[in-house]
């Protein structure tokens, strides 16, 4: 039976091949994360809101 570290390292290989097969580096070079910020509602309590900065905007990530 496979363990987690056998899969994940099985998952890497299939991965790396895949990518030289298209042509490109086995390793990606840059990501991408990002959240929607979601303006709350008055009736909504300030200790489940917040403030992003990078968006200037208040309210509630998803």
């Amino acid at each position: 039976m496979f363990t987690l570290p056998m899969l994940t390292e099985l998952h890497d290989r299939l991965r790396d091949k895949v990518r030289q097969k298209e042509g490109r580096s086995p390793d990606p070079t840059a990501a991408i994360v990002d959240s929607q910020s979601v303006r709350a509602a008055a009736n909504i309590p300030r200790s489940t809101s917040g403030w992003d900065g990078g968006k200037k905007v208040g309210g509630r990530k998803r």
